[in-house]
């Protein structure tokens, strides 16, 4: 958690100014990430047994209960569930802050991936969005490289995109317009098929 200044701006701020630098900084970003999946999980957020991963929906039952009983499945790193550029400082260069750790949890690193990649692309793409889109896209791809780089291919995504989508239904229930709902439920459809077609 962070206590103290610490210099820059939003990562999102960057990528509005100078989106000329959204690889270059994704892949700085992936780092980070990976790096986060790194850290022991702290004793206050382990002794948590409802934390933002804890299904409510039957949907959300029902995708979690898949999850589990995937090869290699373990909950045991430390996962921001909210690492997006608005929640990430940049002094242009390098990341100096990750902020907003209100949703941490122990729990498994494709949650966190996933949990990025579906703000990346249902919030950061969507119509009016005051991002770049070119910028995103750029950005997604050095992020992904630069996880890649620091921790390895993460493994399929599939099943968990499709939580990450229905988690953001819940989230932003009542603070969407329709038409957003729609795509990501058309997003957790996709990913669905995907991890059914994959299995």
């Amino acid at each position: 958690m962070l206590m103290e200044w610490s210099p820059g701006r939003t990562l999102a701020s960057e990528l509005i100014e100078r989106p000329d630098s959204a690889n270059r900084l994704g892949i700085e970003f992936g780092r980070v990430q990976a790096a986060i999946h790194r850290i022991p999980v702290p004793e206050s957020v382990d002794k948590e047994s409802k934390n933002w991963l804890t299904p409510e929906t039957y949907a959300e039952i029902e995708v979690m209960q898949r999850i589990t009983f995937l090869k290699g499945y373990k909950q045991d790193v430390l996962v921001h569930l909210d690492f997006h550029p608005l929640n990430v400082l940049t002094d242009g260069q390098t990341i100096t802050a990750v902020i907003d750790w209100a949703n941490a949890a122990k729990g498994e690193a494709r949650f966190d991936i996933a949990r990025t990649m579906s703000i990346l692309r249902l919030e950061g793409l969507r119509p009016g969005s005051v991002l770049p889109q070119g910028a995103v896209r750029d950005f997604e791809r050095g992020w992904l490289r630069g996880y890649e780089q620091a921790a390895g291919h993460p493994g399929s995504l599939s099943i968990f995109n499709a939580w990450a989508g229905l988690r953001m239904i819940r989230d932003l229930s009542g603070r969407r317009q329709e038409e957003d709902f729609l795509r990501m439920q058309r997003w957790v459809e996709d990913w669905l098929r995907d991890a059914e077609s994959n299995r």
